[in-house]
């Protein structure tokens, strides 16, 4: 790479949240780019040039663990374990919070159940990589839950159907329509046991790649985050409303802190490693919103009171896990602060 693009880059990392700040306002003023993202790249299909990004974050993960890390995975399920009684009662406790909350909050409700829905993907993954978690853990994370999503994640939205208010019944019946094995087994999973083949064949290509990714990963967080906004971020300037926001980001905030603090208090009744708890705290509270997002717009387009908590936990969680980054290491401070 040339000294400029490897400054660019170096800069894109640094300074990642303020730049995702920046692109949240570029999705407001200047969607049109955003959308050419999202647009279908052939006619008749929904692929875009969003799947290949996220594919692009998940085979850099791949690419840091060999096929030898699957039979790993088998000692991680109780990781998947755990983020499903964490992720199910936080859906059941916000299904259960509908009946005490007025009809113009219901949206922002339905929002915070599916970031419970939804699996662990490419934000976990990037933030995995920048901070030296446990790499194993995280693709049990990934794999795990992107597949028993189909499964489970129709599953707890039925369950909250019975727990909500009737009022938030046919959004989530709507919702439960959209979880698809198509998406989930070409763009999540054959990436990442991809790059793992590669680092298992080509080790030393495999290295230099996973650098490039590494380099690149932050920007494509941006492009992708960009890209989903600007579907309706516009739309939701124009209704802008300082209660609607301030409660939704009360909520979204504390959504998360609950996700990150269940997943460690009780990680540590199993395990004392530090990068094993980091992996479960980001693969917890950390949800593909990415993707929640695309599913919210094409089940309810004019739905933003869903939309926007969805985009907020976006933000909510790429801050709570840089300020984990830059928490020393009980064990190694020095290191831990170099490092980041």
């Amino acid at each position: 790479m040339k000294p400029a693009t490897i400054t660019a880059l170096r800069f894109a990392r640094q300074h990642f949240l303020a730049l995702l700040v920046v692109a949240y306002v570029c999705s407001v003023f200047f969607p049109h780019l955003g959308l050419l993202i999202r647009t279908p790249l052939f006619s008749g299909s929904e692929i875009s040039s969003i799947n290949f990004m996220l594919a692009a974050v998940l085979l850099t993960l791949g690419l840091s663990t060999p096929l030898d890390g699957l039979k790993q995975i088998a000692g991680n399920l109780r990781a998947v374990s755990l983020f499903y009684v964490v992720r199910i009662t936080a859906a059941l406790l916000v299904a259960l919070a509908t009946h005490f909350v007025v009809d113009s909050q219901i949206g922002n409700f339905v929002g915070l159940i599916m970031v419970c829905v939804a699996p662990t993907a490419a934000s976990s993954a990037s933030w995995s990589l920048q901070l030296g978690s446990c790499k194993t853990t995280t693709i049990a994370l990934i794999l795990g839950t992107t597949l028993l999503s189909l499964l489970i994640g129709p599953a707890i939205l039925a369950l909250t159907e019975v727990l909500a208010t009737t009022k938030c019944t046919e959004d989530l019946t709507l919702l439960r329509q959209y979880f698809s094995a198509g998406f989930a087994l070409p763009w999540v999973v054959l990436p990442t046991v991809a790059g793992m083949a590669w680092k298992s064949l080509l080790p030393a290509t495999a290295s230099k790649c996973r650098d490039v990714g590494l380099q690149l990963n932050p920007v494509l967080l941006l492009l992708l985050n960009y890209a989903n906004a600007a579907s309706s971020f516009p739309k939701i300037a124009e209704t802008f409303s300082m209660e609607q926001s301030l409660i939704c980001l009360a909520g979204t905030a504390a959504l998360f802190a609950i996700l990150a603090y269940a997943s460690q208090r009780i990680g540590r009744k199993f395990t004392k490693s530090k990068e094993q708890l980091d992996s479960q705290m980001i693969g917890t509270a950390m949800s593909n919103s990415g993707l929640m997002l695309v599913m919210a717009t094409l089940a309810m387009p004019d739905r933003l009171d869903v939309h926007l908590p969805i985009i907020v936990y976006t933000f909510i969680q790429h801050l709570g896990v840089a300020r984990r980054s830059r928490l020393p290491s009980p064990e190694k401070p020095a290191d831990h602060q170099a490092s980041t």
